[in-house]
């Protein structure tokens, strides 16, 4: 089960925003519509890290905020929706949480994906950040 906050339990929140924060800049380097006020792969150059590494900050510590306190409510309230989907309700969570953090942090930018011809909605944009950040903090925390 890949979600956001498997680490809660294992480090402090300290530790949990700087693999976030890890893990946000890594699926906006693998993701086109993720941006921190500038387009990460397309654009990076260490001035315009600097320049906008406040923004990515501010979002992972809205997004540790989010897995610290609410995540665990959120589990036991769909616990059993959890049980039904086999997990697969966490991910419905996590674009809750960035769709929030979009919405607290303004220039945190999640655009519509476009896959060949096809573009998706909104809704599917987000999901398929939620996957991709889910993929690689399992990821990390296999390595870690």
């Amino acid at each position: 089960e890949i979600q956001l906050g498997d680490w809660s339990s294992d480090v402090c929140s300290s530790d949990l925003f700087i693999v976030i924060s890890a893990v946000l800049f890594l699926t906006a380097w693998f993701l086109p519509n993720v941006s921190f006020g500038f387009a990460v792969k397309q654009h990076f150059s260490f001035e315009n890290f600097i320049q906008h590494s406040p923004v990515l900050f501010l979002t992972a510590l809205v997004m540790t905020i989010l897995s610290t306190l609410a995540l665990p409510i959120l589990e036991l309230i769909t616990a059993p929706i959890n049980f039904f989907t086999l997990g697969l309700f966490n991910i419905v969570i996590n674009v809750g949480f960035f769709y929030l953090a979009t919405y607290l942090v303004p220039q945190f930018q999640i655009t519509l994906l476009q896959i060949g011809n096809f573009q998706l909605n909104s809704f599917f944009s987000y999901t398929v950040v939620a996957i991709v950040f889910g993929f690689i903090e399992g990821f990390l925390a296999l390595i870690f």
